[in-house]
């Protein structure tokens, strides 16, 4: 008997590490086109810091998409506050 695993709980590819990669890319643009961006780089870094724990407690590798939005939200938060 085999059994079938969902396709949406795939190791890596979570709904939490591309949440984490659009907040931050619009945090970014949020930063450079209004100086705002800082709520939303924060959401941008918390929610790729619980998808890489997650990844990091299943044993799988980090997530490219999780590291990426945990990078832009910082990047959209020192921007924040060099301007």
């Amino acid at each position: 008997m085999t059994t079938h695993a969902d396709p949406s709980a795939r190791l890596g590819d979570n709904w939490k590490s591309i949440t984490s990669l659009i907040l931050g890319v619009f945090s970014v643009v949020m930063a450079i086109a209004f100086g705002l961006g800082v709520v939303v780089g924060v959401l941008a870094v918390a929610f790729g810091g619980r998808s890489l724990y997650e990844s990091n407690t299943m044993g799988a590798r980090p997530n490219i998409k999780a590291i990426s939005g945990v990078l832009l939200g910082i990047v959209g938060l020192v921007l924040f506050v060099a301007t």
